[in-house]
């Protein structure tokens, strides 16, 4: 006879749990173990839910694959990337940008681009018209700037931030690192006052890697079924 014995390993607030085989040899003597049957115990009998590790990709955007003049609004959201206050704006006779499109900002005081999976470093491609300053009672208009926000849609702690330096007519690249894990983007602008391109966003997902503490239970579990099935084939041949 035999008993199944589980071991549960908590990891980082995840569980993994084992299913392996325990022989109980009672006073029956050896012929009696010949006639042991072990279960077959295959990885579906291994419930695990390994610990979770983040893993970066890259993702470039150049607003190129949709029409000029329109809302980009959701259009990358299969990325899990989406814009407010952004239109594609003719690229024609601007440095530093892929034609046909670049990303204007078209509403007044805060454009967002919100990235859901987050993002760990980002740069772009950007532009913007100078600041310009009235006396008392006159309009004021201040640098455009990229902001680095911790939360969603241009929400919570500024991370990081930067005056865009480039021209309407000529853009610049900006490059953004080291600030921890950000959720969102801010373009601090007045109504088309700035645009930008050539974004490259690094982004963070999770997915499950066994540490060598759980890949050592998996090889054990695996073990002990690989061990049943030649007790098993070997019992069986005996019989014949």
């Amino acid at each position: 006879m035999y008993n199944l014995i589980s071991t549960t390993v908590k990891k980082n607030a995840n569980t993994v749990l084992f299913f392996y085989p325990i022989l109980t040899i009672q006073e029956v003597g050896m012929n009696r173990l010949r006639h042991l049957t072990i279960t077959t115990i295959t990885a579906a009998c291994m419930v695990a839910t390994l610990p979770e590790a983040a893993r970066a990709d890259l993702i470039a955007l150049n607003f190129d694959d949709l029409a000029t003049g329109i809302v980009v609004g959701n259009a990358y959201s299969a990325n899990d990337i989406s814009f407010s206050g952004f239109s594609t704006y003719s690229a024609a006779g601007i440095g530093n940008t892929s034609a046909p499109n670049i990303a204007v900002g078209t509403t007044g005081g805060y454009q967002v681009m919100q990235v859901d999976s987050g993002f760990t470093a980002l740069s772009l491609s950007a532009g913007a018209a100078p600041a310009s300053y009235g006396g008392f009672g006159g309009t004021v208009t201040p640098p455009a700037q990229i902001w680095i926000m911790s939360g969603d849609n241009g929400t919570g702690s500024v991370l990081a931030s930067a005056n865009i330096t480039g021209t309407l007519s000529n853009f610049s690249t900006m490059n953004f690192s080291a600030f921890g894990t950000a959720k969102s983007m801010v373009l601090s602008a007045a109504p088309y006052q700035a645009g930008m391109d050539y974004i490259a966003i690094t982004t963070t997902s999770v997915e499950a890697v066994p540490e060598p503490q759980t890949a050592a239970l998996i090889m054990t579990g695996l073990g002990f079924a690989m061990f049943g099935n030649a007790v098993r084939r070997r019992k069986t041949q005996e019989v014949d």
